[in-house]
């Protein structure tokens, strides 16, 4: 996999979170600008709201401490990879290079 650029939040995205459901295991995020609307893994949750908060270069140690993070919270390890995680947010254009 090639080197991620430097990662922030879409140009023009506006996240609002839903409370979090004790029932489901996604996270749903909504765009206040378009009213485009994501359901997203724990580990993708936290992706983006760490992303969102600061730009950054996402290496393997800062994955390393979302997916720690979504550990802590969930008692689970998340089954996806975070670089593919990543590559999909970008893809959506939830995520794009700052």
């Amino acid at each position: 996999m090639a080197a991620l650029p430097c990662l922030g939040l879409a140009p023009g995205r506006r996240l609002i979170w839903a409370p979090d459901w004790n029932c489901s295991d996604g996270r749903i995020a909504f765009d206040a600008t378009s009213g485009d609307y994501w359901i997203l893994s724990p580990l993708a949750a936290a992706l983006v709201r760490a992303l969102a908060e600061q730009a950054c270069t996402p290496d393997e140690t800062w994955m390393a401490a979302r997916v720690a993070q979504v550990q802590a919270d969930t008692g689970e390890v998340p089954e996806e990879l975070p670089e593919q995680v990543l590559e999909t947010l970008m893809r959506e254009h939830l995520l794009a290079a700052a």
